[in-house]
């Protein structure tokens, strides 16, 4: 009876991590405006994670510096 539980549960966790979908081809944005991008941007929605454990109105700051 452990034996059907322990196979059971390693085929359930190996098919867990393994995508039934194609992954997208990314294509690189050709005129991206950086200066747009910059600046602060608050969080509206996200999915909750170990990291951001009771984390609430996160913003993030991007700053564009020209290259040298």
């Amino acid at each position: 009876m452990l034996l059907i539980l322990f196979v059971s549960i390693f085929i359930a966790s190996t098919f867990a991590q393994t995508p039934v979908y194609q992954a997208p081809n990314f294509h690189q944005i050709v005129d991206f405006n950086k200066t747009a991008y910059a600046g602060t941007w608050y969080e509206i929605s996200r999915i909750p994670n170990f990291i951001e454990f009771n984390e609430i109105c996160s913003a993030a700051t991007f700053e564009y510096n020209e290259p040298l």
